[in-house]
């Protein structure tokens, strides 16, 4: 007998709140990096996740050696400032992902509706060794972004416009010939042209790894990374105290401190050359959601950090080479509790927060300095959803083509579609605001393409139950566990690659082959269990409606004699309900979605609660804001239990009936709950844990 979907509800609540961070753009990314020395094989290992929206497909391609011609101009996207830039030779081949701009059979950009150039790319490798995240969205100081200090160029002056960080990828991977060759490109381009948004990235090779950010339109720092160091940028700046003298490890832009006074923000001693970057450019207000301390308390168990401390103390995450005013190593003041492995990463990027509906790819690079130049990069990569996935290798230098359905281009998902389709896959997802508009249709064919399947599966996961039955625990428990099953295979099937690698000649036709060969085999391999799980799924949902047949009841035999009746057991206090005023004191055990559930009849609000309440925590006597309405939701009144009623807190694993044989000894009394709860419930087949209800009199 299958368990109730209610216990679901509080899990598909809080993965809702993540998921709604995904719709406001590239505002979710997450980087890790882990030096060589914290790695247990020994090898340093960059990470990046890129969250742009839900349901916008990304295709992984390669763009072979001479796409763009030297002396040709490469213009970007017309959606982000259209940069330009003439290219200095024939452009390398290289490996990346991009929006999927190939199912208009023009090639139109579908940010943009212009064709030409590719469409959003990062996370990429050329055939020179050099790796580029790129990139980490951050936000300027507004004092330093105004007009009349350092803006963001997002106008064109001259011809020249800042480049925009999906340039970025295309133009570094296509000229640069080692990392140092493009963090010079890079910077000269900051320095001439400046920037079109604020970012952090990566610019590795096996030499040398840099990691940069730039909060305003013309300054920046980059830095040269060490063996023994941890970070993590969840959109928020983490280079901190920098004492420029150390050229060595730091480049900067020649007018970054004077930038920062002329704003009124330079935090640092400028007689001693340094400068606290985070504190002088960035905008501390800008939330990770959590990112940043769930992120740390992965990294390590002992933490047990809240974000309102860690933004309160930047020195816990930042980066610095200054301790006791003189210059040291970088250094940050993260310390991992494991020696860190692929499979650490990979779970890293199912974390709560990192993980959401807004992952469209995400890619962690492996770089051993000790191997040839095309064995010395390995590239796992997965698509959409970190926590409903797989991570799979690859040599990027050594592959002949990516899996068919990493190409397949089958068009664009329609959303905020009216009317219930008949058929296909669909769902309904929170908007922005947390509102629940119309559905979100796949495209015909989707089912050829990976991206599609996988972000399918998550969102059906997540939303099914937005408009028909929740997949119930068990199923999820079930898509996890062949997940994992998977992985540990990839993890074998790779093992057992390198070993027929090392008896081969590299690069050769034969090593080729046989990275490609792999590549696709577990790529289809993924693939055909994620259309097994959309099916698995599926199934689940339609059984859950399926309706009871209804059960006879037994023959009544006689009594018993009386036995003494136990003790009575004094019932759970229920937690106090909310009051009817614009305020809430937070309860111990509250969280945002049981909040939301008790003042709103669902979870579909919790972002947009949150947003009301930037900057507080949710801890045990906080007091929060309820506004009057959230969206479409207008505040529900508290319950009030009046003379012979009670208060009842909804368990897992309640449903109406349930409650009703437990308190009134029939099921069928359901309805009489149902009718004294009928300004909170929505229906009488859908109850959320941690939900207040009032029990009518018996």
């Amino acid at each position: 007998m299958r368990k109730s979907r209610k216990k679901l509800f509080s899990a598909i609540a809080a993965a809702t709140v993540l998921s709604l961070m995904s719709t406001m753009g590239s505002m979710a990314c997450t980087t890790l990096f882990v030096g060589s020395a914290l790695t247990e094989d020994g090898n340093p290992i960059v990470a990046r996740s890129e969250d742009y929206t839900n349901s916008r497909a990304k295709m992984f391609y390669i763009s072979q050696a001479g796409t763009y011609q030297a002396g040709e101009t490469y213009i970007g996207c017309e959606g982000y400032g259209a940069f330009e830039w003439t290219w200095t030779h024939d452009s390398y081949r290289f490996i990346a992902f991009k929006a999927d701009n190939e199912f208009d059979p023009d090639g139109k950009c579908p940010e943009c509706g212009v064709a030409g150039h590719p469409s959003y790319t990062e996370s990429g490798t050329n055939e020179k060794g050099v790796t580029v995240s790129a990139t980490e969205t951050l936000y300027g100081n507004e004092n330093v972004t105004k007009e009349g200090v350092d803006p963001l160029r997002q106008t064109k002056v001259d011809g020249k416009v800042g480049i925009e960080e999906s340039d970025i990828p295309t133009v570094l991977l296509a000229e640069a010939a080692t990392a140092r060759e493009g963090v010079e490109l890079l910077l000269d381009i900051y320095d001439n042209y400046g920037c079109y948004y604020a970012s952090g990235l990566f610019i590795a090779d096996q030499n040398e790894i840099w990691y940069i950010e730039n909060c305003s339109g013309t300054q920046y720092v980059a830095l040269k990374l060490p063996a023994d160091i941890m970070f993590l940028e969840p959109n928020i700046s983490v280079i901190g105290l920098i004492d420029l003298d150390d050229t060595d490890n730091v480049i900067a832009s020649q007018r970054l401190i004077e930038v920062a006074k002329q704003a009124g923000t330079y935090v640092g001693d400028e007689a001693e050359n340094t400068i606290d970057f985070r504190a002088s450019y960035a905008r501390l207000a800008a939330s990770s959601k959590n990112r940043l301390s769930n992120g740390l308390n992965f990294v390590n168990g002992a933490y047990n950090y809240d974000e309102e401390a860690l933004l309160a103390d930047s020195t816990k995450f930042t980066i610095s080479n200054v301790k006791d005013g003189k210059i040291v190593p970088l250094y940050t003041n993260i310390k991992a509790d494991r020696k860190f492995t692929p499979d650490d990463v990979a779970n890293y990027f199912k974390v709560d927060g990192i993980a959401n509906t807004g992952n469209t790819d995400t890619a962690f690079f492996q770089i051993d300095s000790s191997k040839s130049l095309e064995l010395g990069t390995v590239e796992w990569t997965s698509m959409s959803h970190g926590a409903y996935n797989v991570f799979i290798p690859n040599y990027p230098m050594l592959m002949d083509q990516t899996y068919a359905g990493y190409r397949a281009a089958v068009g664009e998902a329609q959303k905020n579609v009216a009317e219930k389709p008949e058929s296909g896959l669909y769902y309904r997802a929170p908007d922005r605001d947390g509102n629940l508009t119309g559905y979100t249709v796949l495209p015909k064919n989707w089912e050829t393409s990976f991206y599609w399947c996988f972000d399918g599966l998550s969102n059906y996961i997540l939303f099914s139950g937005n408009d028909d039955g929740a997949v119930s625990q068990e199923a999820i428990e079930y898509v996890e566990a062949k997940f994992a099953v998977l992985q540990q295979e990839i993890y074998s099937e790779f093992d057992k690659l390198n070993t027929s690698l090392a008896g081969m000649t590299v690069p050769s036709d034969s090593a080729r082959a046989a990275v490609t060969d792999y590549n696709e085999r577990m790529s289809e391999k993924a693939h055909k269990l994620a259309l097994e799980l959309i099916a698995y799924v599926q199934a689940d949902v339609a059984a859950s409606k399926a309706p009871e047949t209804p059960v006879e009841p037994e023959t009544p035999v006689e009594p018993e004699p009386p036995v003494e009746p136990e003790p009575p057991v004094e019932p759970e206090t229920p937690v106090t309900p909310p009051s009817s005023t614009g305020s809430y004191t937070v309860q111990k055990g509250d969280s945002w979605s049981r909040i939301c559930i008790n003042f709103y009849g669902s979870n579909a609000q919790c972002y947009a609660l949150q947003n009301a309440n930037q900057g507080v925590a949710l801890k045990e006597g906080a007091v929060i804001a309820l506004p009057e309405k959230l969206g479409s939701a207008a505040r529900i009144p508290a319950p009030v239990a009046a003379a012979g009623e009670k208060l009842y807190t909804v368990q897992a694993g309640d449903t109406l009936g349930k409650i009703a044989a437990a308190e009134y000894g029939k099921a069928s009394a359901y309805s009489a709950i149902f009718q004294r709860n009928s300004d909170r419930l929505a229906n009488a087949n859908t109850i959320f844990e941690g939900q207040i209800i009032v029990l009518p009199a018996k």
